[in-house]
């Protein structure tokens, strides 16, 4: 009997450990200065893209408590695309994220001047952003995360590098839509649905 109690007493400790504790929802969204590609003109031969300064430029959801114009370190961090799960920065006390962990990194498509770059890992949150809103709400905790960037290539060679990027919690894998796109194919379900409904009634 008395076994019995301790084994529910170490259950109900551990599903309220568990309660307390919740993944992060949100996004952010990613910026560079002084972008510069190892190939120069050429994306589809880089090996190394660097830049200057990589700062949030928006959030969206638990991410909201990071301020924008937050600056990762360490500053120009590179992307080695022959590495990706060498990637990683920290953004203060809001956090970090480190891809070492992750699956299915990889890059979606490339050109002479466009890349598609996935990257999985996981953000672990610092001090600063230590409630998420679940539900159910509670103390944030390390979560699969992915990095979406974006990189072009523009005017030959005079031209400049840009690059953008996504932050997502929990990770949305490079073949899911976003949220905009389910969002259209709804609506483009719902009015075929009712074009079918009105021919059926003639």
């Amino acid at each position: 009997m008395q076994g019995t109690f301790l084994k529910v007493l170490t259950v109900v400790a551990l599903a309220g450990g568990l309660a307390g504790a919740t993944t992060i929802s949100g996004s952010m969204t990613l910026n560079t200065t002084g972008a510069t590609a190892t190939g120069g003109t050429d994306l589809s031969n880089d090996t190394t893209l660097n830049w200057s300064t990589l700062s949030v430029a928006g959030t969206v959801g638990d991410y909201t408590v990071v301020p924008t114009s937050t600056t990762a370190s360490p500053d120009g961090s590179p992307l080695d695309l022959g590495d990706l799960s060498a990637f990683t920065f920290t953004l203060g006390l809001y956090g970090t994220f480190d891809a070492s962990g992750g699956v299915g990194s990889t890059i979606v498509s490339r050109s002479a001047n466009f890349l598609d770059v996935y990257i999985d890992g996981t953000f672990t949150p610092g001090p600063d952003v230590a409630t998420c809103a679940g539900p159910p709400s509670g103390s944030c905790q390390a979560t699969d995360t992915s990095v979406r960037f974006a990189i072009s290539q523009s005017g030959g060679n005079a031209g400049s590098t840009g690059i953008t990027a996504t932050l997502n919690s929990p990770a949305i894998p490079p073949s899911a839509p976003e949220p905009a796109t389910m969002a259209l194919l709804g609506s483009a379900l719902i009015v075929v649905g009712l074009a079918g409904r009105k021919r059926l009634r003639r």
